[in-house]
């Protein structure tokens, strides 16, 4: 969602996290939000405020620009925001891409292990790793 003066307010939802970043897309401020694993949806209240409603409990969180709770809460088990998605690319440097996503953490992660394991295989000619 974005504010009238620009300023971007971006759910991350695999980590957990709202972030806010500004006109330019430079990093401002996160923080994060107890969704039990769940998922959630924001939506604009005013200039300064970011409602958070999460699906798992029920839970509606306020908060700050800056991420101050201002009241946590929950709404009815029948009520649903009606929310429009949308899907941001927010723009990342390439070599900060890898912290931007758990597949991507993951997959470096496997990689780097692989490519451990090749150069120790390179250096001592045999595939068993040292006891």
């Amino acid at each position: 969602m974005t504010f009238q003066d620009g300023t971007h307010v971006v759910p991350l939802t695999p980590s957990s996290r709202i972030q806010v970043y500004d006109r330019n897309w430079r990093f401002l401020r996160g923080w994060r939000v107890a969704v039990n694993g769940g998922n959630f949806k924001l939506r604009p209240e005013g200039e300064d405020i970011v409602e958070v409603f999460i699906a798992r409990g029920n839970t509606r969180y306020v908060f700050s620009r800056s991420g101050d709770v201002l009241l946590r809460g929950s709404y009815s088990a029948g009520f649903s925001p009606e929310l429009d998605g949308e899907s941001i690319f927010v723009p990342t440097q390439p070599w900060l891409m890898v912290f931007s996503s758990p597949f991507l953490s993951w997959a470096v992660i496997a990689i780097g292990g692989v490519m451990l394991v090749v150069l120790h295989r390179k250096e001592t000619g045999s595939w068993r790793l040292p006891s």
